[in-house]
């Protein structure tokens, strides 16, 4: 009589589970190693010895793409000014952790380092598309989507920093700028107004102010915005002459 099959069992002889127990023990032993290593390089990296860090975590990169000895190696360069290796590290980084959401964000800042704003903007997208709630990365794709001109993007995203934080006045201050920029004074003055009602000693208000009323033809408040700012900041008489002149 035949012997019942006894389905998904595989019996090893016994030399070949041998060879496989010390394949898995000597590779246990390395994960162990390289996670060793892998806390060294974080230690030196906090400490402040970069080199030290740097030569761990090429050590480990020699031996396996961990995440987190390249991520190391990108914010070493991100630090040292080397924005081009930052830029390779950490795309290199999102090859292996493609959501990761402060990565593209740091990844935009180095591209906008290197002067290809247009590329930053995408990757601070991809950052939002992770986490719709940071507002830091959506003040950072306003102000490139500034350097662009794209006021309408713009104007959108400040809008969103202050459903974020709604007593963010740098925030009220460049949003302001970005309606003055497409001719919308009137949307400005509820935001520097705001502004003021929070810091009423700040001189930069008051000019943004200012300028706003007098482009809309309100002469004599904008006099008195003018004079209030110079009052706080002598050094605006020069730029606000400028702007009287016109």
């Amino acid at each position: 009589m035949s012997a019942k099959r006894i389905p998904n069992i595989i019996i090893l002889p016994p030399h070949g589970h041998q060879a496989m127990q010390k394949k898995s023990n000597k590779n246990n032993s390395e994960e162990k190693d390289i996670a060793a290593l892998a806390d060294m390089a974080l230690k030196h990296y906090q400490e402040g010895d970069l080199q030290q860090a740097q030569d761990d975590c090429q050590r480990i990169l020699h031996i396996q793409q961990r995440p987190d000895a390249v991520l190391i190696l990108a914010k070493i360069a991100h630090e040292q000014g080397e924005f081009q290796e930052a830029v390779e590290r950490y795309q290199q980084f999102l090859r292996i952790i493609p959501d990761h959401e402060q990565t593209h964000f740091n990844l935009g800042l180095m591209l906008e380092e290197l002067g290809h704003t247009g590329h930053a903007i995408g990757y601070y997208k991809k950052s939002i598309a992770i986490n719709a709630n940071n507002a830091a990365v959506y003040g950072r794709l306003a102000d490139a989507c500034c350097k662009l001109q794209r006021w309408t993007d713009a104007i959108k995203a400040y809008k969103r920093v202050l459903a974020l934080q709604d007593d963010d006045v740098d925030t009220m201050i460049k949003l302001g700028s970005a309606y003055s920029a497409v001719q919308l004074f009137a949307e400005s003055l509820p935001l520097y107004e705001r502004a003021l009602a929070m810091q009423p000693d700040n001189a930069l208000v008051r000019r943004h102010l200012g300028a706003s009323l007098q482009r809309m033809g309100h002469i004599k408040k904008a006099i008195e915005c003018f004079e209030q700012a110079i009052h706080l900041r002598p050094d605006y008489v020069r730029r606000v002459s400028t702007w009287r002149a016109h």
